[in-house]
């Protein structure tokens, strides 16, 4: 497996963006706004690998039609017509492959319905209370 590190990126006023990224590439997680990543990726030199959304709500997919105008970059999600410029969607349960992180992780239509406030916060926690997939992510 590759060496990968998932990164926070401030979204409005309570959110954050998840990046999962190497050195070269990154895959953004529920963009609800282009903005972050537009300025996140060239300063860390970092190709857009893939848009993956967790689930409808526009703070979490309203990016997707921008960070697509940028470059042709797959959009991954759930089946929900809510969710705008989708182009693989996957069952519950089914994977998405992120070859560039040697990384396979599930997506689903996924919420958190509590956030658990006891965990320790690391940035793997912090991503697992928010995303489905990321019980699959190795500690970080």
């Amino acid at each position: 497996m590759s060496s990968y590190e998932v990164v926070p990126l401030r979204a409005f006023t309570r959110n954050c963006i998840w990046t999962i990224r190497d050195a070269s590439h990154a895959a953004v997680v529920d963009p609800g706004d282009a903005r972050p990543a537009f300025d996140y990726l060239p300063r860390g030199k970092l190709q857009l690998a893939a848009v993956i959304n967790t689930h409808h709500h526009a703070n979490h997919v309203g990016g997707n039609a921008a960070l697509i105008e940028r470059g042709k970059v797959p959009v991954c999600g759930p089946h929900d017509a809510r969710i705008p410029d989708v182009t693989q969607r996957l069952a519950d349960g089914e994977r998405i492959a992120l070859p560039h992180f040697g990384l396979e992780l599930p997506v689903g239509n996924a919420h958190p319905t509590n956030h658990d406030d006891s965990a320790p916060r690391t940035r793997r926690n912090q991503l697992r209370n928010h995303s489905r997939f990321a019980s699959d992510l190795p500690d970080l």
